[in-house]
């Protein structure tokens, strides 16, 4: 099993959650314990994509689908953690629980349509 460190411990002056530490040592014993917790993964799950596997505190980088004929709009589901869910390409801190996300897309009001004209002619703008 992996660890990770946690916090400090004890009678320390500076930052219980910064790794490196100082402690200024007076005339009488001090006692400074690191705490360690045990390195669990937690999975990110985007639909219709396979579950990666990350460690809490690791940078995740999750992508929308490139999809012919829509627009990426934003991303649903466990979002909370996310600067932008209107973002196609978010970073976000893996937490220590399972994610679930999913890309939510709009037609795109601009796709080009081939129109043939038969027997005949014609010309001008049309409605989709």
């Amino acid at each position: 099993m992996e660890w990770y460190f946690d916090r400090w411990w004890g009678e320390t002056w500076t930052d219980v959650f910064y790794t490196p530490t100082f402690i200024i040592m007076p005339a009488a014993d001090k006692k400074v314990t690191a705490i360690y917790k045990p390195l669990r993964s937690y999975s990110v799950t985007v639909t219709q994509d396979q579950e990666q596997v990350f460690y809490t505190g690791e940078s995740v980088l999750v992508s929308a689908d490139n999809i012919p004929g829509k627009n990426f709009v934003r991303w649903a589901g466990d979002i909370s953690l996310m600067y932008d869910p209107t973002v196609p390409t978010p970073i976000f801190m893996m937490p220590h629980n399972n994610i679930s996300l999913s890309a939510s897309y709009a037609i795109d009001p601009y796709v080009a349509f081939l129109l043939t004209v038969m027997n005949g002619s014609g010309g001008g703008n049309y409605n989709v």
